[in-house]
């Protein structure tokens, strides 16, 4: 039987959100490649806002890690619709207008 003590879980915290930062700075590498030509051509006409912004929106809500980041044109405009996996291994899907930030949908997934 393993105990969890608030050490492990602040390193667990830790690892998470480095791993997020990680894949905040590689913005090219998690957004598929149909996305990736369209969404630089967005965030330089200041259409979307960059990735990271997003993330940032995300961490301030949720401790977790990045699985899975899709840009959406939705007939309201843009949203990215990310996958997230908490602290508790539960994945969460995030719809976040990718104009203003604003998360428009959070759902836990099955």
């Amino acid at each position: 039987m393993t105990v969890i003590t608030m050490t492990n879980k602040r390193v667990v915290l830790r690892i998470f959100r480095t791993f997020a930062w990680l894949v905040a700075m590689l913005p090219k590498a998690i957004l598929a490649d149909n996305d990736h030509h369209m969404s630089l051509q967005l965030i330089e006409a200041r259409e979307i806002l960059p990735l990271q912004q997003i993330l940032q929106v995300l961490d301030e809500v949720r401790v977790g890690a990045i699985l899975e980041v899709e840009l959406e044109q939705e007939y309201e405009g843009y949203q990215y619709e990310i996958e997230w996996l908490d602290q508790d291994g539960r994945v969460w899907e995030y719809k976040i207008d990718a104009i203003s930030g604003i998360i428009l949908e959070q759902e836990l997934e099955d």
